[in-house]
């Protein structure tokens, strides 16, 4: 070891083991832990060093570097008198502290209240574990639903963050946290409702966002802190399944920071879908994809991958304004099987089958970087941008039975992709505010298409493989001012003005070359909205809202302006009940109006519509919510009817073994028909919620602007879920499944249902050891599939190990089949499942 690599890690080891530790406890005159004290760490001019609050025990627990200065500990708060003394170094203290007795001038009589923005779950009422994962807690909590892309709602609504003691640290990524940070660290979990970052908008108006604030233990505060996971196993057809992992964390005040890192080779993802899909203005997806399939199992069961992660997290506080930072890369190795059985139905003797055989590569390098203001009274700026650089790399053989040809596509991608969002908000007092939002970003997206297939050569007479280019470049400008302000006590006015503006280049070019599969064409799109609304609070129970828009869009030589509105209102009887009515004109992307043919995929020609129009529908809605205070009942049902003038459609034909997709807006009537009715009820006495879903959906479609025919369909989902919340050793979550799609087209009838039962049992042999069964059925028409898989777990007391033995597929399914159709053909999809294998994991933690 060199010289100065040695002194680096010499100091940098020294000055984190000579830290001081302090502990102590605060009790009242009854010897009884007093919470929520405020403690902080004093010099001798009172100036403020660090600070905590008690825990649930009264304790508290600081780790401070060592200094000559004389340092005091004071223990703070409203109803007890104040404390003070000097801290010596490595000692234990306890505060006895006294009631607060004043002598006041007057008496004013209040009421009790409390703060109904945020609510405690106490998670130590419930039977976690303190090596799971914070996702894992909260299902085991009341009202809190997790689907399975992570995403975390409470009583039916999306949670927006996940705060950690009050600090953002992963933006709308916080699968990143409850994924990966383990509940040892939490003390408890809060709810915090009217959730508004922007201090400025959170005095002057109500918000309807919900966020999650983990409270973090005193013990786990100014050290650092984490796991290291090791696993292995082997399924029966002698193939590897392997899991690493490391996570490492430092929670200070002043400065947050966790990093993730993960390899895996359980068919766990490691690029999240959810990246780039909340950011519609930068929407740059490829126009030819790979071939998947509709996947209702779990991720372990069907996908062949082995994935690699790493993410960063920081958040640091500086005097007036706090940085937040986010780094994420993500590799996915991906190998998979897929058949379709593809019927089109209103073409006679139209089907095929083909095997997919696939390797698919996904690359994902995500950054974002955050600032925004501290402590100013009358403003607040916020300034963010995110950058993401992404490859995907696939290779397909597909096995076509209609001609007995094999398809090799070799597919390679790479984009490029930054976008900035700055807001500023200003209060001009008299409850009137200014808010201003500019953002802007470019894309580029390059795509390169090598396919050597017969079908294709033939239908382009010629005897070459087929190569396609394809080039996208898109930047665009979006600024927006507002200003809201009261008319009167019940009649508040909002009026906003936006400007729009983007230009996407296309370019698709296929060899050998034919101008009817080439594009190279220019987007110029500008747009302007004037936006006035009006918020009248009929009574206190309730309030009309009514908004109109007026857009002048220009796309290239097409210009239109649209009037588009909508009102609402709500009112409280026997619940929140909301009536909505809204008329609007919709545009569509640039690529919806590409005019030549370009492969979507190694059998698939697609081209937009030929010309350039609106999409135009209104939407009714009705819908009552009732909730009860002790949160233990809520009740959401809703209607809605959507009739369309005009809409999107894309119709399908399969002519030459060839599948052509043409998009174009047509001028008829399409109606669409909802229901919804969800109950989530608790049975306190018992410990038991249930969970009861249903959503119908009814919708005639025309099938072509020249046909009159109109396509009928009905999708009914049915769900029945049941959790215990016992305190004891044993726990169970039930959940039911009926899901129906019927089609009508002619006098062709075509439907199909699958029914899943799930069955997840835990039970506790004692503190050090649990069993975790999950059992599943699923059928899909006359087929059934069963898929059982358990772990054990043993985290033996006093030991900094624990350790897993999980068994996946323990009957051994073999594959699984599902289907879709749309107005033209249905599909029947079956993959291979992942076999019967073995895994052993031990975890360190430090």
């Amino acid at each position: 070891m060199k010289l100065p690599t040695f002194l680096f890690v010499f100091f940098f080891y020294t000055a984190f083991t000579q830290e001081v530790k302090v502990q102590g406890l605060v009790v009242n005159e009854e010897n009884k832990p007093i919470s929520n004290i405020l403690i902080s760490i004093v010099t001798k001019t009172n100036e403020m060093l660090d600070y905590q609050y008690t825990s649930n025990k009264g304790e508290f627990n600081f780790t401070l570097k060592p200094t000559n200065d004389s340092l005091f500990i004071k223990a703070s708060s409203l109803i007890y008198n104040e404390e003070k003394m000097l801290l010596k170094k490595n000692s234990k203290i306890i505060f006895h502290l006294t009631p607060k007795i004043e002598i006041l001038n007057e008496i004013v009589i209040n009421t009790n209240t409390r703060n109904k923005d945020t609510l405690n779950l106490h998670i130590e009422k419930y039977a976690i574990k303190e090596n799971e994962s914070v996702e894992k807690t909260l299902k085991k909590i009341p009202g809190i639903s997790i689907d399975k892309e992570g995403k975390i709602k409470y009583w039916n609504k999306e949670i927006e963050k996940i705060l950690i003691d009050g600090e953002d640290l992963a933006n709308n990524q916080y699968t990143f946290i409850s994924k990966n940070l383990r509940t040892a660290v939490i003390e408890d979990i809060q709810v915090l409702k009217n959730f508004e970052e922007n201090t400025v908008l959170k005095k002057n108006q109500k918000s309807d966002k919900i966020a999650l604030n983990l409270k973090v233990k005193n013990t786990f505060k100014n050290v650092w802190f984490g796991n290291i996971n090791l696993g292995y196993g082997s399924d029966v057809e002698k193939e590897l399944r392997l899991k690493e992992s490391l996570n490492l964390g430092l929670l200070r005040r002043e400065i947050k920071f966790l990093d993730f890192l993960s390899y895996s080779s359980l068919g766990n993802k490691a690029v999240p879908i959810i990246f780039g899909e909340n950011n519609t203005d930068l929407e740059n997806n490829a126009l030819y994809s790979l071939k998947t399939f509709s996947n209702i199992l779990p991720d372990k069961a069907t996908n062949f991958n082995k994935a690699f992660s790493n993410t960063f997290l920081i958040n640091k506080k500086f005097k007036n304004i706090t940085f937040r930072g986010t780094a994420f890369i993500g590799i996915d190795k991906q190998k998979q099987q897929i058949t379709n059985n593809i019927n089109y139905f209103l073409q006679e003797g139209a089907s095929f089958i083909e095997n997919n055989n696939l390797n698919n590569r996904n690359n994902l390098f995500f950054g974002e970087g955050e600032i925004k203001s501290n402590n100013l009274k009358k403003s607040y700026f916020i300034n963010k941008f995110k950058y993401k650089i992404g490859a995907n790399n696939f290779n397909t053989l597909t096995d076509f039975n209609t001609t007995n040809s094999i398809i090799n596509d070799i597919y390679k991608n790479n984009e490029t992709s930054f976008l900035n969002y700055f807001q500023y908000t200003y209060d001009l007092g008299n409850r009137t505010v200014l808010n201003n939002e500019i953002k802007f970003g470019i894309s580029k997206l390059n795509e390169k298409s090598t396919i050597k297939s017969d079908i294709l050569a033939n239908f382009l007479n010629s005897n070459e493989q087929i190569n396609q280019n394809i080039e996208n470049k898109f930047a665009f400008l979006d600024i927006k001012t507002n200003i809201s302000y009261y008319l009167n006590k019940k009649l508040k006015s909002n009026i906003a003005i936006q400007y729009k503006t983007n230009k996407e280049d296309f370019s698709t070019f296929l060899t050998p070359n034919n101008s009817l599969f080439e594009n190279n064409i220019t987007f110029n799109r500008n747009e302007i909205n004037i936006i006035p609304s009006l918020i009248y609070n009929v009574s206190r129970k309730t309030r009309l809202t009514a908004k109109l828009n007026t857009t002048f869009f220009k796309l290239n030589n097409f210009k239109q302006n649209a009037v588009n509105y909508n009102i609402k209102l709500d009112t409280k009887f026997l619940g929140d009940i909301t009536l909505f009515h809204s008329k609007k004109q919709e545009f569509l992307s640039n690529r919806n109006f590409l005019p030549n043919y370009y492969l979507s995929n190694n059998n698939t020609f697609r081209k937009g519509s030929t010309f350039f129009n609106s999409l135009n529908y209104h939407l009714f809605k009705f819908q009552i919510n009732h909730k009860n205070k002790l949160r233990t009942f809520n009740n959401e049902f809703s209607i809605a009817y959507k009739v369309a003038n005009s809409f999107l459609l894309q119709e399908y034909k399969f002519t030459d073994n060839i599948n052509f997709n043409n998009v174009s807006i047509v001028d008829k009537k399409g109606e669409f028909l909802t229901f919804k009715e969800q109950l989530i009820f608790l049975v306190n006495s018992i410990d038991i919620g249930f969970n009861i879903k249903t959503l119908q959906t009814f919708s005639k479609l025309p099938l072509g602007g020249n046909i009159n025919e109109l396509s009928n369909t009905y999708v009914g989902l049915y769900n029945f879920e049941i959790t215990s919340y016992f305190s004891s050793k044993f726990n169970f979550n039930l959940f039911l499944e009926y899901n129906k799609q019927s089609q009508k087209v002619y006098d062709t009838n075509f439907s199909f249902n699958s029914k899943n039962i799930v069955l997840n049992l835990d039970y506790n042999f004692n503190k050090a050891t649990s069993l975790n069964l999950n059992g599943a059925i699923y059928k899909v028409n006359k087929n059934y599939y069963n898929l059982i898989n358990f772990d054990i777990n043993y985290s033996p007391k006093n030991s900094n190990f624990s350790y897993s033995l999980s068994v996946n597929n323990l009957l051994n399914e073999n594959s699984f089949s599902y289907q879709e159709s749309n107005s033209f053909f249905f599909s029947e999809e079956s993959v291979p499942l992942i076999p019967f294998y073995s895994f052993l994991n031990v975890k360190y933690i430090f």
